[in-house]
């Protein structure tokens, strides 16, 4: 049973990051950058995809960028989008800060 629930979570976790590739290629194209955090953010640093199960895919947009991020992905109905602006846990540093910071490219291909 144990290795059935591995599996699943190992098929969702690939599921997941289909789906994160689509949302980062229609903001890119609407020239809107998200940066990825919590959910696979964390999940790629563990050595099997499916030991770290997530939900929905968390993004941080600049607070500029929030209204056309939400009507760019509004269509979205199989994945459930949560937009940040500046999380609480990172509120102790400038949207741009996150964004310097940020790697790009990890969801680029």
């Amino acid at each position: 049973m144990l290795h059935q629930a591995f599996r699943l979570l190992t098929l969702q976790a690939a599921i997941h990051e289909t789906r994160i590739r689509r949302v980062f290629a229609e903001l890119r194209s609407a020239d809107i950058e998200p940066i990825l955090i919590k959910g696979w953010a964390v999940a790629r640093a563990y050595p099997q995809p499916g030991l770290r199960p997530y939900g929905d895919i968390d993004l941080i947009v600049r607070p500029r960028d929030l209204r056309r991020a939400i009507a760019a992905t509004e269509h979205r109905r199989d994945c459930q989008l949560d937009f940040h602006t500046l999380p609480i846990e990172l509120a102790d540093r400038s949207i741009e800060e996150l964004f310097a910071r940020s790697q790009t490219g990890v969801m680029r291909k």
